[in-house]
């Protein structure tokens, strides 16, 4: 049987490479987002440019994505030069190796700041383990944090509004472009198709988009990149989370899901293997009959 994934982000070759090695025959990025940054970059900067905090929290490769694009469209030398000072000896709060990696490509060669928190999974976790220890053993640090307008509450909520200080760095912009060509090309019957998301306002898009849920997704396997968007799959009826890695790695996502097949390819030999001795107990009856009535 043939094997086929499709992955709701912009094409990644890590991605790409780690499903084909799990042997998947049909691998497809299918993009439902597009980020706007330009008309925050002033207002971003401006916050960058100030002493008054004592760290940066980034929970998302985009919002290193807002810093790059920051950094890069400064022509003032000055200005430059003096939020590389700010920035060179506090600490930078990432969540997961996708984010660092990110952060230390556009600032780590300027700065090389103090980079915390980046094995944490989830921004719940890096509050838990790295900010709010550091809120405590800081009492009068307050925090810049970087993140999209349509951010989770989790940061704020739970370190407080009064130590962090939230600057909107990018937006998010749902697109059915990408999702118009999938509906209207042809799946193979004979197929085992998985479908993989990687953020809540992704789930909600392919929701509403009707010919791909009806056609494409349902009676297919779907993948979450972490337990929020898993929270978000499982919340539209009808659906159900059948794979979530333990970290939102390429790596760690391609594992769970053979783990998945693997499970499911056993179930499906069981239910073979537990049917054939059934049918081999009625071969006789149904022999039985056939002779009857062929000899009326």
């Amino acid at each position: 049987m043939k094997k086929e994934v499709v992955l709701f982000k912009e094409r990644s070759e890590v991605f790409h490479r780690e499903f084909e090695k799990l042997g998947f025959d049909v691998i497809r990025f299918v993009p439902v987002l597009r980020f706007e940054y330009e008309s925050f970059l002033k207002s971003v900067k401006k916050k960058l440019l100030s002493s008054d905090y004592d760290g940066i929290v980034f929970t998302s490769p985009r919002a290193a994505k807002a810093l790059e694009m920051i950094m890069s469209s400064i022509e003032d030398e000055k200005d430059r030069k003096r939020i590389e000072m700010i920035w060179k000896t506090k600490p930078v709060f990432v969540v997961g190796t996708k984010t660092m990696e990110e952060v230390k490509r556009v600032w780590v060669s300027k700065t090389k700041p103090d980079l915390r928190g980046h094995r944490s999974g989830s921004a719940r976790k890096l509050c838990e383990d790295s900010l709010l220890p550091f809120l405590r053993e800081n009492p009068k640090s307050k925090l810049l944090f970087l993140c999209g307008r349509n951010r989770r509450p989790t940061v704020l909520d739970m370190c407080g509004e009064n130590r962090i200080e939230e600057c909107v760095s990018y937006e998010s912009i749902g697109t059915s472009i990408h999702l118009d060509k999938l509906a209207r090309e042809r799946s193979s019957l004979d197929a085992s198709r998985w479908f993989v998301f990687f953020s809540p306002r992704g789930v909600s898009i392919v929701r509403h988009h009707r010919e791909v849920c009806v056609n494409k997704i349902k009676g297919a396997y779907l993948a979450s990149i972490g337990p929020t968007t898993k929270k978000a799959i499982e919340s539209v009826s009808g659906w159900s989370c059948s794979a979530t890695p333990c970290k939102p790695k390429a790596e760690s996502l391609a594992r769970a899901i053979k783990s998945k097949i693997i499970y499911f390819n056993r179930q499906q030999f069981r239910r073979t293997a537990l049917g054939f001795p059934l049918v081999i107990a009625i071969l006789p009856m149904l022999a039985w009959i056939v002779y009857k009535l062929g000899s009326k």
